[in-house]
């Protein structure tokens, strides 16, 4: 019983502390999602709650430290907010105020309209859309109901899908959030299979001042092998790259067979007969992502 509740604990605090790291209060009554680069009202109740068309021009209303270009979210960046504060499935408000989840004041309008709400006799009223942050659950409501506002602002300029080059020996994946080492080949080659535990070695691993790398999946090394070939011809810049030999080989984490890994030569997971090649990867949690 008590490992149970341990572990109820660590996940509960691991989802936190995930969550944490994606949205920055920034201590002027703001909080940034580096993730959307959406900044939000931190108090979810400093508005009040209006029929949506009064909501639409009460968020475009605001000025809250020293901006004045506030507005109503659209429903997908209410979802993803959402998302964001539920880490593992554990809804955390923090750290935003006020934003109480008890199934009557949690329902907050979007800026997305709905199909028209037609009742017997032909009678039909606009609607919009809504996101309930008790559940997450999201649908269309009547725009004379009056839901709560909670404004939210373009914090970051569009952020390009690209590789980020961090200057610190690794690069970072606005795609996909992932970052990796900048040279393919600078970290230890293990040969002679799964005998030389390589997660163990990895998960060990220091790196750019990272302790939290780990193998990639096949999936994730086929990712971005195909944005090395979008083009038609491979190329890994701003990647340090070997595709010749052996060398092309690395090791992939969740394989079905224990020697699983991928070759970058060919383009195709490969079972590796004797010996492959590090490219541990990470979350990069606070790096924008492309839209």
């Amino acid at each position: 019983m008590k490992a149970m509740i341990a572990v109820v604990i660590f996940i509960v605090q691991f989802s936190i502390g995930f969550a944490h790291a994606a949205l920055v209060d920034n201590g002027n009554g703001t909080i940034t999602d580096t993730t959307t680069g959406l900044m939000w009202l931190k108090d979810a109740d400093a508005t009040g709650s209006f029929p949506w068309g009064e909501a639409v021009t009460q968020a475009a209303n605001v000025s809250v430290a020293g901006h004045n270009d506030w507005r109503l979210p659209e429903l997908a960046e209410l979802q993803q907010l959402y998302t964001t504060l539920s880490p593992g499935g554990f809804f955390n408000p923090a750290p935003f105020s006020n934003l109480d989840v008890d199934g009557s004041t949690d329902w907050y309008w979007s800026n997305t309209p709905g199909e028209p709400i037609c009742w017997y006799g032909g009678n039909c009223t606009d609607s919009a859309y809504y996101l309930r942050f008790d559940l997450g659950q999201t649908g269309a409501g009547e725009v004379s109901y009056r839901l709560n506002v909670l404004p939210v602002r373009t914090a970051i300029a569009s952020v390009p899908c690209e590789f980020r080059n961090n200057g610190d020996g690794t690069v970072s994946d606005t795609r996909t959030g992932l970052m990796w080492p900048q040279n393919a080949m600078d970290l230890n080659n293990l040969s002679g299979g799964r005998s030389f535990n390589v997660e163990s070695v990895v998960s060990n691993l220091v790196y750019a001042g990272y302790s939290d790398w780990r193998l990639p999946t096949i999936d994730e090394l086929q990712g971005l092998d195909n944005i090395f070939r979008a083009s038609g011809e491979f190329n890994a810049a701003p990647f340090e790259f070997i595709i010749t030999g052996y060398t092309d080989w690395r090791w992939a984490a969740n394989a079905k067979n224990d020697s699983m890994g991928y070759d970058f030569e060919t383009g195709q997971p490969y079972k590796i007969p004797w010996g492959g090649y590090n490219l541990p990867v990470r979350q990069d949690v606070n790096l924008p992502l492309c839209q």
